[in-house]
């Protein structure tokens, strides 16, 4: 109640916020759209618990109700996001803020025709949307796996990984009411991109730089490649190393705040979880990902 009272507060008259039992939606778009998303959320987190269920990692449900901003008009959202988080993130449909610890979108179901009455209809017009619906589900696996103990806000977390464990969650599953039953789908896209960069940019030694820092994700002429090896090297770490990948995701997730770990650091940390021998993994990885198929696993 008090978030709920504090979010009318902040943003004003024309939201109105509702609940569910682990989220505080405050809204001024079309009220079954947002009970829809709650609905999304909370299958979302149900099934990301469930699963890493057998993987032993330490984690907790959200200590406190996970916040989300949904804005009706485009504009609106644009205005709030370039105040907020800067203007790269103006034209997107949605953010995860470390800083606020909120995920603020847009109404993707919002045309001319007005506003959708029912789930059925929400799901249609979404499917002509599927690309920025899973923009949604990406930031939403990004605010839970902070808020549980899998990553740390304001740690040391290599992108690479934050970012690869969105894209492994992210394929939306708008058949089931209940259930989420595409973690881990294929990213046909994703697959495609990191294909073109194995054969056609990429340096020996690419893994490293992906692990040392950030730099590639800050560079544009990089980004979209860097996005894609992640998703590829995720996908990998999950199907062949999971044990591993855990017990990695695990010592992450014990990093101090506001400590950042040097590149050589970071690069020793991940050889020492994964055998030691980067070189011989990434050759590794490379032949995987040239068998894999587009198809879902």
């Amino acid at each position: 109640q008090e978030l709920s009272e504090s979010l009318r507060a902040e943003l004003g008259p024309e939201f109105g916020v509702l609940t569910t039992r682990r989220y505080v939606i405050a809204t001024n778009a079309n009220r079954n759209y947002a009970v829809w998303c709650g609905k999304l959320f909370e299958r979302l987190q149900t099934a990301y618990f469930g699963y890493w269920k057998r993987d032993r990692l330490d984690l907790h449900e959200p200590r406190l109700p996970l916040c989300a901003i949904i804005f009706a008009d485009p504009a609106q959202y644009a205005t709030y996001a370039t105040a907020d988080a800067g203007p790269a993130v103006a034209g997107t449909q949605g953010y995860y803020s470390i800083r606020t610890n909120r995920i603020i979108l847009t109404d993707l179901t919002h045309d001319a025709s007005g506003p959708a009455r029912s789930d059925a209809e929400i799901e249609r017009r979404l499917e002509a949307r599927i690309a920025n619906l899973t923009t949604i589900v990406h930031e939403a696996t990004h605010q839970i796996a902070f808020n549980s103990g899998l990553h740390t806000r304001y740690a040391d977390n290599p992108m690479w990984v934050t970012e690869g464990m969105a894209m492994y969650f992210e394929a939306p599953d708008l058949r089931s009411s209940t259930g989420w039953r595409t973690i881990g789908r294929v990213h046909p896209g994703r697959l495609q991109q990191s294909r073109d960069y194995a054969s056609q940019r990429r340096q020996p030694g690419s893994l490293a730089t992906l692990i040392a820092s950030e730099d590639r994700f800050r560079d544009p002429a990089t980004i979209a490649d860097a996005y894609a090896e992640s998703w590829a090297l995720t996908y990998f770490l999950i199907r062949e190393y999971r044990d591993e990948y855990a017990a990695y995701l695990k010592q992450l997730s014990g990093k101090r705040r506001l400590i950042w770990d040097t590149p050589e650091t970071r690069v020793q940390e991940f050889e020492a979880a994964f055998g030691g021998n980067l070189a011989a993994l990434e050759e590794e990885f490379l032949k995987f990902m040239a068998r894999l198929r587009g198809a879902p696993r």
